[in-house]
């Protein structure tokens, strides 16, 4: 038998401001795609309020534009910058392309 702890239900370990952590994951693909041709869902959700947000994609190659409009969408709408992203380290978010991308926000301290 095995046992766990309970999760506390206070804010303690919770990010104290919007867009302060923000986890996302690719999930798919999909054995049946939809009617448009959709095979993968992307997901963001804030740390802070919870908040999800959703794309679907053809593709996965389509992941890395997908977190700049979505970026570019909660940044001019909150007034806040993303500081973590958190994701399953999946392929996706290991390419040159989204490094070098994180790597040049981070050195103007926007990311």
């Amino acid at each position: 038998m095995h046992s766990r702890k309970k999760i506390p239900k206070d804010k303690a370990n919770r990010e104290m401001q919007p867009l302060q952590l923000m986890h996302s994951l690719l999930m798919g693909p999909f054995f049946t795609k939809s009617l448009g041709g959709v095979s993968y869902v992307l997901t963001f959700i804030n740390e802070f309020s919870r908040m999800t947000f959703g794309y679907l994609l053809e593709n996965k190659d389509q992941t890395f534009d997908r977190f700049k409009d979505f970026k570019a969408l909660v940044e001019n709408k909150s007034r806040f910058k993303i500081k973590m992203l958190r994701s399953d380290n999946g392929g996706e978010y290991n390419s040159t392309k989204f490094n070098n991308y994180c790597t040049s926000m981070e050195s103007r301290g926007s990311f």
